[in-house]
């Protein structure tokens, strides 16, 4: 008995319903863009173009892969197979909105997570609807009657109507605030260095054996921390998230890339893209640039110190440009990329250039630190980390009055990626031989220069000081399966791989260990170190175990709404 009687052209009704599950995904899809970029306005127009777009690329797909079916002798089983193809859909997309909601908890709003999870639940409820309509009918081999025809097809519809549903709840923006109610800060200078990719397990035992002197100094005399990265560990986020306090949703970059589309709003960008399907390679979207200070929504720390009277300098940071902030100077990484306007003002550009270092142009006595035959490939990260360096020293000796300086270098990233896993071999797991003795003196080197440019910026300054030293994640050795692929595979930077913080300064506990110090508590802890109140929007918290109980005694918490309205004082 067949299960559902067939028009008299039963290839192109197998060629419709090979169409439809593709089609269903794709609208899902869509729809799911406008969730994962909550600043996108739900405007009727864009939505459309968007689904039809992706509808008819999932078609197209689905029409591709059910290809034998309808292009078989018996295309009619296209349309037979429909109910359970439509069931499938729904539970890939429930399982699909839910993963959404997991993997980027720190990157979306919290409303927008409990619309996803409830959009998954509505899509997983009609799977199972669909699925159970489908069985009945094929297990009992019983005709599909109007009845059940209408229902899957409400179904269908009906989970389009859900995901198309998108709301946030609604985040009150903070009152104003002015420069002279939040009060005077400490007069301390404030020294702030990012390394990427530095790791504990790297710090630590060189610094032991004595090879890192300044670095065992900061352990003696200042507060540890281990760093556990942002979930999913993003650079430039992270970065972000170490500047202001806030995690990605509240900062608004989260991701290395903004992407543009034909079927968006006019002058709108997609920010965040779906984890797992690669959709900027298929999706018809161009990735326009890297996100710059436009698309934060927080202002940095760089940002609110010059506001309150603390002259500050950076140089090396993502998102530092374009600002309003009064700025000594300020050089966003993407000027060490070639970027020149990514200045804060034209007259920055020269000084920047001048200081500019060619491979060619580093020292021999730097690069006989190193094997010879490693040279070649750390001189790129050597160079890139000494124009900063020496570019935001000589910028800060040329100002005496700044008193705040923001310096990230990036070049230690690479060396690790490349070198860390001998490294581990030889120093974390014992397996001495002549590749993993090679990787520990390019490491360790490494870090020794590091070290001297951390102590040539502490030296920088007399009086009250405070220097902190911070890496986002940091770096972990290959797997093993992935020794055996490989005679060296390069070191990985690893979402469960620990960043490192570091505090140096006057009233902190000698030689303590933070626990549970999260990324989004640098900005509060630093800014309850100059004796300034906390916003009471920031996501992270202050870290009053790294001072001395009579420093603490001595200076409450604080707090003022929030530092994105600070206006000039007077």
């Amino acid at each position: 008995m067949r299960t559902m009687s067939l028009p008299s052209n039963p290839r192109a009704v197998g060629i419709s319903a090979s169409i439809v599950p593709g089609a269903i995904f794709g609208a899902h899809l869509a729809a799911l863009l406008w969730f994962l970029n909550p600043e996108l306005p739900v405007a009727p127009g864009p939505m459309i173009r968007a689904a039809l777009f992706y509808a008819g690329l999932g078609g197209v797909g689905s029409l591709i892969l059910l290809a034998p079916i309808w292009g078989g002798r018996r295309p009619g089983r296209a349309l037979r197979l429909l109910p359970w193809l439509l069931s499938l859909v729904l539970l890939v997309d429930a399982g699909l909105y839910a993963l959404q909601a997991s993997h980027f908890a720190f990157y979306l709003p919290a409303g927008i997570n409990t619309r996803l999870l409830k959009a998954a639940s509505w899509l997983g409820l009609g799977s199972l609807i669909s699925m159970y309509t489908a069985l009945v009918h094929t297990w009992n081999r019983r005709p599909y009657g109007l009845r059940s025809r209408i229902g899957l097809w409400v179904v269908a519809l009906g989970s389009l109507i859900v995901v198309v549903e998108r709301r946030e709840a609604y985040r009150p923006q903070p009152e104003a605030t002015s420069a002279s109610a939040v009060g005077q800060p400490r007069n301390v200078t404030l020294f702030v260095v990012g390394l990427d990719g530095a790791s504990p397990d790297a710090v630590l035992p060189l610094a032991e054996q004595g090879h890192l002197p300044f670095f065992d100094r900061i352990l003696r005399e200042g507060t540890l921390a281990r760093l556990p990265p942002l979930d999913p560990s993003r650079t430039l986020p992270s970065w972000v998230t170490l500047a202001t306090g806030k995690l990605p949703f509240g900062h608004g970059i989260v991701g290395a890339r903004v992407y543009e589309g034909a079927f968006l709003p006019t002058r709108s960008d997609l920010e965040l893209l779906p984890a797992g399907l690669l959709l900027d390679r298929w999706g018809g979207l161009i990735a326009a640039r890297t996100p710059d200070a436009s698309k934060r929504r927080a202002r940095t720390l760089w940002e609110i110190l010059p506001r309150l009277g603390v002259p500050s300098g950076a140089v090396g940071w993502p998102s530092l440009t374009p600002t309003t902030a009064p700025l000594l100077f300020g050089f966003d990484d993407r000027f060490f990329q070639g970027e020149q306007t990514a200045a804060t003002s034209p007259q920055l550009r020269a000084p920047g250039t001048l200081f500019r270092v060619e491979e060619r142009d580093l020292d021999t006595e730097l690069l006989d630190q190193f094997p010879v035959s490693s040279r070649s490939v750390v001189s790129g990260s050597l160079a890139q980390d000494r124009w900063r360096s020496t570019l935001a020293l000589a910028l800060a000796d040329r100002h005496p009055s700044l008193a705040a300086l923001f310096l990230r270098l990036p070049g230690l990233d690479r060396v690790s990626r490349l070198y860390f896993d001998g490294y581990a071999a030889h120093i974390l797991e014992g397996r001495p031989g002549a590749g993993p003795q090679e990787s520990l003196e390019v490491i360790r080197s490494y870090y020794r220069y590091l070290d001297g440019v951390l102590e040539q910026a502490w030296r920088l300054r007399d009086g009250p000081r405070l220097l902190v030293v911070v890496s986002p994640r940091g770096t972990r050795s290959a797997a093993p399966w992935h020794r055996l692929l490989r005679n060296r595979p390069p070191a990985r930077q690893d979402p469960e791989a620990d960043g490192l913080l570091l505090v140096l300064g006057e009233g902190l506990r000698t030689g303590a260990f933070l626990a549970e110090v999260r990324p989004e508590d640098l900005v509060p802890t630093i800014l309850y170190g100059l004796g300034l109140p906390l916003g009471r929007d920031l996501d992270g918290r202050v870290r009053t175990g790294a001072w001395e109980p009579a420093f603490v005694a001595r200076h409450p918490v604080a707090f003022i709404p929030s530092y994105d309205t600070l206006s000039e004082g007077e």
